[in-house]
Order: C-alpha cells, then structure tokens, then sequence
C-alpha cells in the first residue's frame, strides 16, 4: 500500500527540447532532497519520486511523491498531508539558498516555530519553520544537492526560470537566481571530538574484500578513507544488488572522529565511519538505486 501526493516542475524554455543530462541531474538531486528531508524529519517509511507524466512545451513535469506504509504502521503518521508537507519543506530550503546572498543568519530569530530570516541590516525577508531552517543550516547533504540541482539546471543557457507547484503554492525561480542556488556551501561543523553529519560522498575507491576496510571518498572537495559500518548495505553489495563505479555517490552519515591538537590550538578530523547509507546515486547512468531506509 502507497499514499501519493503529485506536485509539479516546470522548466520555462521558448525550444521543445532540454538536454538529458540537466533533465535527468535535476530531477535526482530533487529526488535526494526529498528523501533527505523525510529521512531526517523521521516520518516512518521511505519515500520515492517518480515521474507521473510529461507534457510538451516548457517542459512541466508532473512528479509524485509515493510513501511505502508497513502494515502495523500508524496511517495518521502517513498522511498526504505529510507527504506535500515534506515537499514544502523541501521548497523552503531552495529558497533559503535562493536569499542567501542577502540574508545575515547570524540576526536570525527565532520565535516558536516561525524563524525570521533577517538582511545585514536587520530587516525580515524570509520566513520559515524550524524544520526547514535547521536542514538547511545543518544538512551538507541537502545542500549539496541542492547546488547539484542548479548547476546543472545553470548550464543550460535556454531555461529561463524553474517553477515547483505543490498543492496551491507556486514558488518560482528566476534566471537571474540559478547562479546563487547552484553555489556549494560548506556547513561548519563543531569542535568536539565526535561530530556526526548527513554527507554526500563520492566515490574514489571501493574495497569489497573486507567490510573493516576503509573506502575512500571526497568530501567537501577533500579526499578521505572511512570504514563502512552499514550491515543492509553489505548485505545488498554480497547479494549482488549494487555495483559501482568511480564518481558515484553516497548519501549517508559521516561519523567524523576528532583530535584537539594543542600546538595548533584547533580540532583535527582523524578517522571516518560512514553508517546509514540511504542512497546510492551511480554517476554514469545519473539514475538512483533505491536503497530504502536505513536502520537506526
């Protein structure tokens, strides 16, 4: 049994045609960041975005959010409501990123559960939820796709604006913002000894042999090695279910060890573990292999 909710993307162009890999990168990244915002609001089943169907001339795009409902799960917790609530929020972090050249987060309110996003001079342009705005300020992984997203939307010099409709709401992004929303951004993470992250990981090296074997992956344009310590992970690679290839990603959580150096007066990233892998996004094909959800 599925509940679904159908929302819809729009790419304004004056020619009958896009290029496949801006199409197909789009609506992955899209697709990621919805997952992400399910996964880590924690509404129960893994969710899916699909394509319901296309009509011809600007490109709009009919998706559907579907929620997978075990059979002792409680219905109420997956209503449709919840479902257009977690494209919402997904719409909100876009716009967040598309304000974030004028806005000052440090003058960030917060009030409730309304969070009031202010300029430099102290002004309210934008308001949000908590939700929203702590994926957004938190969440490296929906960031990156985030910016993943627009690039690629950004090379494509026809497409004029980009238009998401869910339920009544219709949010709109111009040209003139794609170059904003596809700029990578880098969230701080503390200084503590562990810091866990939600992190999408490429993929430079793949060790099958032993699962206490690190891999090695770039993270935030940095080359790492971690161990994979995701057991419904092995289980699919043994099962033969998941190949790979160099380039693809991982969405998942990075445990990030740390060491303060006293010399240097700061905190050094000494070992990774990498746990709770919820999506594999293969590069050369730029389609997603459903991973479900993760275990706790």
């Amino acid at each position: 049994m599925e509940n679904k909710h159908n929302f819809k993307i729009k790419f304004d162009k004056q020619e009958n045609s896009i290029s496949a890999d801006t199409y197909v990168q789009s609506l992955v990244s899209l697709s990621t960041i919805i997952r992400e915002v399910n996964y880590q609001i924690g509404t129960g089943p893994g969710v899916k975005v699909n394509v319901v169907a296309e009509q011809p001339g600007s490109f709009d795009v009919v998706l559907q959010i579907a929620e997978a409902i075990r059979d002792n799960y409680e219905i109420v917790m997956a209503s449709a409501g919840t479902l257009a609530g977690i494209v919402g929020t997904a719409v909100g972090i876009l716009q967040l990123k598309k304000i974030s050249r004028e806005s000052d987060l440090s003058k960030t309110e917060i009030h409730g559960d309304q969070v009031n996003i202010k300029d430099v001079s102290g002004n309210v342009i934008f308001q949000t939820n908590n939700i929203t705005y702590n994926l957004y300020t938190t969440n490296q992984a929906v960031n990156d796709a985030v910016s993943g997203q627009f690039q690629s939307i950004n090379k494509d010099d026809e497409i004029e604006a980009v238009t998401i409709t869910n339920n009544d709401d219709v949010t709109r992004f111009e040209k003139s913002d794609f170059s904003t929303l596809a700029e990578k951004r880098i969230i701080e993470i503390e200084d503590k000894d562990e810091v866990t992250v939600s992190a999408q990981l490429k993929i430079s090296k793949v060790v099958l042999d032993n699962s206490n074997r690190k891999w090695e992956f770039v993270y935030n344009g940095s080359k790492i090695s971690g161990r994979i310590d995701d057991q419904d992970f092995w289980d699919k690679i043994l099962a033969g279910d998941v190949s790979f290839a160099n380039g693809d990603a991982l969405v998942a959580d990075l445990k990030i060890i740390r060491e303060y150096d006293p010399v240097l007066d700061t905190y050094m990233n000494v070992d990774y573990i990498v746990s709770n892998i919820r999506q594999h996004l293969p590069r050369t094909n730029h389609t997603q292999t459903e991973l479900g959800e993760p275990s706790s």
